[in-house]
C-alpha cells in the first residue's frame, strides 16, 4: 500500500520530475509488485492478491499518463521553438539576429545561452544571456573575445563544427576537452552545443545549459538545441541576404549621389512598386505565405506578382529573378 500511495502523488506534473525519472520509478514498482504476485504462497489472502493486482493496474495507468505528458511536452517545445524563430525573422542584420537568438534560447527551456560565430578555425563569442547574472554573461564574453578559442581538434566544439552535429558535454570542470577559462568562469557541470549551419557550412554555435535549474542537460536538450540551431541557420542565411541587399542599395545610392532610388532604378525594368516589394522579399528568402503576410495581400496576389516579375525580367524561375535583382 505504501507503493500505491507513492504512485498517487502528482510527480508527473511539469517541473516536479522528469518523465524519464517517472518511468524508472514505475518500472521498479512494476517489477517488485509482479515478482511478489508470482511468488505468493497458497495461503495468501484474496485481499493481498487484489491489492497487488490493483497496484499493477495503477502502474500501467500512470505509464500512460507519463507518455501523454511526454508527448504534450514535446509539442509545447516545438511550439516554443517555432515562436522563437518567427520572432527572429524581424531581425534585419546578422548582428541583430545573433544578439536576439541568445535571448530566444532562454525561452525554450534553458537558463543560460551563448551564441557564437565560427570563422577561420576560431570560436568567436558573440552574445551570452544569463537573466539571473548579466555580469557573468558579460565577463564570459569578454574573456572569450580576449582569447578566442582555437578549433584545432582539442575542444568538443571542434567535433561539432567538423561533423555538423550537436553534442553534450558532461563533467565539465574535469573534462580535458573544454576551454578551461570559460568553464572556470561559468562553473557549469554540463552543457549542450549545436551547430548553426548555413549552406552546408557551420557558421556558428549555440551553447546552453540548465545551471540554475540544477539539472544536467540530456538527449532531449540536445535535440531541442539542434532543432533551434537548424532554424537559426535559415534565419542567418536570410539576414545575410538582407544585409547584402542593403549594402547594394547603399552603394547604388552613393554612386548616383542619391539621385536614383532603388524603386525608380528598378522601375526601368518595367516593375511596379509592389512588384519590387515582392522581389525584395523573394531575395530575402521569404515564402509566398510570408510575403503575403508581410505585404498584407493574398497568396494568390503574390503568385500573380511573381508571374509578372518573371516575365518582365525574362527569368525562368524565382532563383534567376533574385540573381538578376542582386546583380543589377
Amino acid at each position: 500500500m505504501h507503493a500505491e500511495a507513492v504512485l498517487d502523488r502528482p510527480f508527473i506534473e511539469y517541473g516536479a520530475m522528469s518523465t524519464e525519472s517517472a518511468k524508472r520509478i514505475l518500472d521498479r514498482v512494476w517489477t517488485v509488485a509482479l515478482g511478489e504476485l508470482t511468488q505468493l504462497p497458497p495461503t495468501t489472502t484474496p485481499g493481498r492478491i487484489s491489492c497487488l493486482t490493483s497496484l499493477l493496474g495503477s502502474v500501467r495507468n500512470l505509464e500512460s499518463r507519463v507518455n501523454e505528458s511526454r508527448v504534450a511536452a514535446s509539442v509545447e517545445v516545438m511550439r516554443s521553438i517555432h515562436r522563437s524563430l518567427v520572432r527572429l525573422q524581424s531581425a534585419k542584420t546578422v548582428d541583430e539576429l545573433l544578439g536576439s537568438a541568445a535571448e530566444e534560447v532562454i525561452t525554450i527551456g534553458f537558463d543560460r545561452a551563448l551564441i557564437s560565430t565560427v570563422e577561420r578555425g576560431r570560436w568567436n563569442l558573440h552574445t551570452m544571456v544569463i537573466e539571473k547574472d548579466p555580469r557573468l554573461a558579460d565577463e564570459m564574453v569578454a574573456a572569450g573575445r580576449e582569447h578566442p578559442p582555437t578549433l584545432d581538434g582539442t575542444l568538443v566544439e571542434s567535433d561539432v563544427v567538423d561533423r555538423g552535429e550537436p553534442g553534450l558535454v558532461y563533467d565539465v570542470q574535469d573534462n580535458p576537452r573544454v576551454d578551461r577559462t570559460l568553464v572556470a568562469i561559468s562553473g557549469c557541470t554540463s552543457y549542450g552545443v549545436a551547430p548553426i549551419n548555413v549552406g552546408g557550412r557551420v557558421m556558428g554555435l549555440v551553447h546552453a545549459d540548465a545551471y540554475y535549474a540544477r539539472r544536467p542537460v540530456d538527449n532531449t536538450d540536445q535535440s531541442i538545441l539542434n532543432l533551434f540551431g537548424e532554424g537559426l541557420g535559415h534565419a542567418l542565411a536570410r539576414a545575410t541576404v538582407l544585409e547584402r541587399v542593403s549594402a547594394l542599395t547603399t552603394t547604388l545610392s552613393d554612386l548616383t549621389g542619391g539621385a536614383v532610388s532603388p524603386t525608380v532604378h528598378n522601375s526601368s525594368y518595367g516593375l511596379s512598386g509592389r512588384e519590387v516589394e515582392v522581389l525584395e522579399r523573394m531575395a530575402a528568402g521569404d515564402s509566398n505565405r510570408m510575403i503575403a503576410r508581410r505585404l498584407t495581400i493574398s497568396e494568390g496576389t503574390v503568385k500573380t506578382h511573381i508571374t509578372h516579375i518573371l516575365r518582365k525580367l525574362d527569368a525562368g524561375n524565382r532563383a534567376e529573378a533574385v540573381a538578376y535583382w542582386l546583380r543589377r
